[in-house]
């Protein structure tokens, strides 16, 4: 049996539960060790989780750099009583991950780097980030990129050998059985996630406002939060459909998550950049349709377009995405088959 320490930012729900099953069906023993117990804009509810969080450890003593950047020093203490065969670690710019892969590197151990694909940026930042990746991706043994995107990717550029491992979800909670428009005759949209500044949610209110002005059987739930939220709710209450905007935040637990895809039909998903995008997959499991972006790597990955789902580039365009919401109100047939 060998010890796997797994370093992450963010304590994760998924990740908690895999750490849980990972102990139970294999024969290695796994820790999660997370440099902070939230970041922000994550909801409150992942806290409460209905497992023991086993084998899971949160650092607490952050050093600051700026205020996005930090490293946790005491990785290394743990690191020594913990003593694991080998580290995993999330993210190349993680600072305290990369700091537990050099304690690897110094004591024999295997190191692997386990990575989603570059978030979309500027020509100087994308090379800066890719001549970050080259430097540290040496102290690794192996790369594990998590899908095909990231795989694409980091092939050309590690320094080490590449393997394409998806992340783990267990989606089995989620309800696929669910007939589109059950309950009723509106057509109820969803977007669940962060209201943050890379997701273009304002826009994504003013093309459904714009769009209610032709269809009068559309409803748009929202579930997230984040410094946007404010910004989404004046649109609608300046609006003259208020009524079709719900803001629905209602669930103390990761695990009631299933009751909010239940209540929709459509996931609307127009992310401009996501490393995966687990929501995707979780709409999928409930049996709802899906609009995301090419950008979005569990849409671009799973989603054919016009098949099981549409696709758009993402773009700043309020008619795309007003166009991307219509496309469903005009093939009701064609989501349902």
């Amino acid at each position: 049996m060998k010890k796997i320490a797994f370093i992450s930012n963010m304590a994760a729900p998924y990740q908690i539960e895999n750490c849980k099953y990972l102990n139970q069906f294999t024969g290695n023993e796994y820790y999660f060790i997370f440099t902070l117990d939230l970041e922000s804009n994550r909801p409150v509810y992942w806290k409460n989780l209905p497992f023991e969080e086993e084998n899971t450890l949160v650092l607490k003593t952050p050093k600051f750099i700026t205020k996005k950047i930090y490293y946790n020093p005491d990785v290394f203490e743990e690191l020594n009583k913990l003593n694991p065969d080998v580290v995993i670690v999330g993210g190349y710019n993680n600072l305290t991950g990369f700091l537990a892969a050099l304690w690897a590197k110094k004591n024999r151990k295997k190191r692997v780097l386990y990575v989603e694909r570059f978030l979309n940026s500027g020509w100087l930042k994308s090379k800066i980030k890719k001549l970050i990746f080259r430097i540290v991706s040496r102290v690794y043994d192996v790369v594990f990129a998590i899908g095909n995107d990231a795989y694409k990717e980091y092939s050309k550029l590690a320094n080490s050998e590449v393997f394409n491992i998806p992340y783990l979800l267990n989606v089995d909670r989620y309800n696929s059985k669910k007939m589109f428009n059950e309950g009723g005759s509106d057509i109820v949209f969803l977007y669940s996630g962060r209201f943050s500044e890379n997701q273009p949610t304002t826009i994504l209110l003013n093309a459904f406002v714009e769009l209610c002005e032709n269809y009068s059987d559309i409803r748009l739930i929202l579930s997230g939060n984040g410094e946007n939220l404010q910004d989404c709710l004046n649109i609608a209450n300046n609006s003259n459909f208020s009524d079709k905007i719900i803001v629905d935040n209602s669930y103390t637990s990761w695990f009631e998550m299933p009751s909010l895809y239940a209540k929709a039909d459509i996931l609307v998903a127009p992310l401009k950049h996501s490393g995966w995008g687990f929501v995707v997959e979780e709409a999928m499991a409930s049996g709802l349709g899906i609009i995301t972006t090419y950008e979005t790597s569990a849409g671009n990955e799973n989603i054919i377009d016009q098949y099981n789902g549409y696709l758009i580039s993402y773009s700043k365009d309020e008619k795309i995405f007003k166009d991307s919401i219509k496309m469903p109100c005009e093939n009701i047939s064609k989501i349902e088959n």
